[in-house]
């Protein structure tokens, strides 16, 4: 009986939640397996499924982030790197691609250099470079080899190489948490339409009111600390200087979002987002962070889906770049 064929892949995820990931992995088929873990966050492994395959089973990963195939490894030499791709990578004419390398120890390369010189000759070629929303994406990933692949962009389940997800700070910006709102947006197909009433609790400073606002949303942001002065220009903000626990019990309004970016123990702030569902229309989005402390991170955050889901649909759950030791929660008001 032969042997089936085995692809290899690379996954990233954040550090603290490797084994989550590693275990994602080897549940999508009897054959997945880990080969070596490159650095804190990134990991070789191999599967008999097609990554097409492997990148539809992984679609609704929590812990893993990004995956890319590789289909070729090679000496960690520039000009061999260069050839190799050159020689195996086939992009038609006119067709967008990017070019994708991260280099996690040899110091010698600078993954600029590579992809400015892997764009060069796809370009001259006649393929069209398009970093933003490219369909083909040349990933390279070098320690002591080098391992290469090409693939479709929306099998790498991030368009960002290793998933690390970058966004502009601004002069304006309130607070680093705004990136965590920001790419839940982008990740989760997440919308703040202008006019919704949106809810956010334990919102001082106002990171992610701000977002809402600029959107423009209606924010009634609950906290009692101070807002950031900066959003005292916008006429849709209501502050109400309470703890969140006491408006619930007062408000009977009903928004169209709740966020809620507490830092509260897991099963509490599963409880506190369920009070709050009979202050949202019904189908309305809750967008909530879950604090995962101690030395049994999945048994929290099954605990809080079990809570959770009395009176919410759970959308989606990723651990998105921006969380730290959380998980990002998209919730729909049963």
């Amino acid at each position: 009986m032969s042997e089936h064929k085995m692809n290899g892949i690379i996954f990233s995820c954040q550090q603290n939640f490797f084994r989550y990931a590693a275990d994602e992995f080897k549940q999508i088929d009897a054959s997945a397996r880990i080969i070596e873990r490159l650095d804190d966050e990134t990991c070789l492994c191999e599967s008999a499924l097609p990554f097409s395959e492997v990148s539809q089973a992984l679609r609704e990963a929590v812990f893993i982030r990004h995956i890319c195939p590789v289909q070729i490894q090679t000496e960690p030499l520039a000009a061999r790197i260069i050839s190799s791709a050159l020689y195996n990578f086939h992009i038609e004419p006119n067709e967008s691609f990017a070019v994708q390398t991260r280099i996690l120890c040899n110091q010698l390369l600078k993954a600029y250099d590579i992809n400015n010189e892997l764009s060069d000759r796809y370009t001259a070629a006649g393929c069209r470079l398009d970093i933003k929303s490219p369909r083909k994406i040349i990933s390279i990933v070098i320690k002591e080899r080098a391992y290469m692949g090409l693939s479709e962009a929306g099998e790498n389940l991030s368009d960002w190489a290793g998933g690390r997800i970058r966004f502009h700070k601004g002069e304006e910006q309130i607070s680093r948490a705004e990136f965590k709102l920001e790419e839940a947006m982008k990740c989760m197909d997440l919308s703040i339409k202008p006019q919704s009433r949106v809810l956010d609790l334990g919102a001082a400073p106002g990171g992610w009111s701000r977002i809402a606002l600029e959107k423009g949303a209606l924010v009634t942001a609950v906290d009692p600390a101070d807002m950031d002065k900066r959003l005292l220009k916008y006429p849709g903000l209501t502050h109400i200087q309470a703890t969140a626990q006491s408006f619930i019990k007062g408000c009977a309004q009903n928004y169209e979002l709740l966020l809620n970016d507490m830092r509260m123990d897991a099963a509490e702030s599963a409880e506190l987002t369920n009070l709050c569902a009979d202050l949202l229309c019904r189908g309305a989005l809750a967008l909530i962070t879950i604090k995962l402390t101690g030395i049994q991170p999945i048994k929290q955050l099954k605990e809080s889906e079990k809570i959770l889901s009395q009176r919410f649909e759970i959308v989606r759950l990723r651990q998105l770049f921006h969380n730290r030791s959380e998980i990002t929660m998209l919730l729909k008001r049963l």
